[in-house]
């Protein structure tokens, strides 16, 4: 399965639990549905941070849409054009991205295991404060599920086992989303048809769809 048919997959369950929220609240169904998005956004997040060329451009990009979309969150959501109580997914995105360079210099230029592992806790644990000091979406719980992908990218046991341990610990609603590591569970590492138009798509769909 290529990167992007899981975001064909978390686009679809997106527009699915946005609908349901917001138009069908009594199918809730929908939103267990979609409770597959988020953690199947957060893998591809962290193997883009990993294989990108430019993380700075990348991180810029993610920022830019960040702030384009929290209008049309704002309204979709709260009715108001602004809501200081929650922000959108792109910035939680933009948090855990943050966090994967700071954990790429750590392994570049800190060779103790121990100062190494501490380091990375330590990236760890200002991201997710960060994320939750700012009310963006999935709090800490985001940006460990982000940080699981990426620290144990190269396991599929231990950071499926962990994203089941992390999800567990969530309200009932989101236990739905750990069922999302059975598609991750079959990643090839191949992107698929990664045209510029359709990557810049990908994008566009959440502001535009709220």
């Amino acid at each position: 399965m290529s990167s992007l048919s899981l975001k064909m997959i978390a686009a679809l369950s997106m527009l699915l639990d946005h609908a349901g929220r917001i138009l069908f609240p009594e199918a809730v169904w929908l939103t267990y549905v979609g409770r597959l998005a988020f953690p199947l956004f957060a893998f591809l997040l962290a193997e883009g941070a990993v294989h990108t060329k430019n993380s700075r451009r990348y991180a810029l990009r993610i920022g830019l849409f960040a702030v384009l979309s929290e209008i049309p969150f704002d309204i979709a959501f709260y009715g108001t054009f602004f809501w200081p109580g929650a922000q959108n997914i792109f910035l939680t995105l933009l948090i855990g991205l943050l966090c994967i360079d700071a954990g790429q210099k750590i392994k570049l230029h800190i060779t103790d295991i121990s100062n190494a592992a501490l380091a990375q806790m330590a990236v760890f644990a200002a991201g997710a404060a960060l994320s939750w000091l700012l009310r963006a979406d999935y709090g800490w719980e985001g940006i460990a599920a982000i940080y699981i992908f990426y620290m144990f990218r190269s396991s599929k046991v231990i950071k499926s086992l962990l994203i089941l341990l992390l999800f567990g610990i969530m309200p009932a609603n989101q236990w739905f989303g750990a069922s999302a590591m059975i598609l991750i569970w079959f990643y090839n590492g191949e992107k698929g048809y990664s045209a510029k138009a359709v990557q810049w798509g990908f994008y566009l769909f959440y502001p535009v769809h709220l």
